[in-house]
């Protein structure tokens, strides 16, 4: 049920991105779309990327080619702002990026919005926004207001009327979407005095090499 989910969300990202930049056929437009890493869920927005063009260009008009970029798991940051910067080298006419490297690509999505490139993001947002990243729309699979109320939930129903100590587990200290979810959770067990005995630790990354 979740992959479809994200399925629907990027088939609804680059429905959006179309509508944004105008693309009318395969031969003059380039699309490019870069997910966080290889993994089956971001895979699937592939399909669901290849889903919305297949239904927005009819049978008479060749679609615009899209072209996934996968980062490696261990190098996502590097490897996004390079595709962003071939992105902009190859004149591409619009970029769709989970966002896992930060405030680090701010200065390279704003110079391929500056470039007339159409920034789109999609389950984690630029954090620059349109000002400082040049992000034309953020698509988000989840409310992470209420994913955060949802964490904290979560968290009483394991530790009970007697708390305890929990951490985050979360793959990356520059995913926009992770942070938010924290962030959301913590504003919800400060103010929440049911939540008064849960006591978090911190955020664990266990992907990065240093982790003990």
């Amino acid at each position: 049920m979740k992959i479809f989910t994200k399925v629907k969300t990027v088939a609804l990202v680059v429905t959006a991105t179309v509508c944004l930049t105008r693309v009318k056929s395969a031969n003059t437009e380039n699309m490019v779309i870069i997910p966080k890493y290889n993994q089956d869920n971001f895979n699937q927005m592939i399909l669901g990327a290849k889903f919305a063009l297949r239904n927005i260009f009819n049978e008479n008009s060749e679609p615009p080619k899209l072209v996934p970029k996968i980062p490696e798991r261990l190098n996502s940051q590097s490897d996004q702002i390079k595709f962003v910067k071939d992105s902009i080298t190859n004149n591409s006419r619009s970029i769709m990026i989970s966002n896992n490297a930060g405030d680090e690509i701010n200065e390279h999505t704003l110079a391929a919005s500056e470039q007339g490139i159409t920034v789109v993001s999609f389950d984690s947002p630029l954090a620059g926004g349109k000002k400082n990243a040049g992000e034309d729309l953020f698509v988000a699979p989840v409310d992470f207001s209420k994913t955060g109320k949802e964490m904290a939930r979560m968290a009483y129903s394991i530790l009970g009327d007697d708390g305890g100590d929990f951490v985050f587990l979360y793959s990356s200290p520059d995913a926009t979407n992770q942070n938010a979810w924290v962030e959301e959770m913590r504003k919800e067990l400060k103010k929440n005095d049911t939540y008064s005995n849960i006591n978090e630790i911190g955020i664990f990354y266990p992907q990065n090499d240093d982790a003990d």
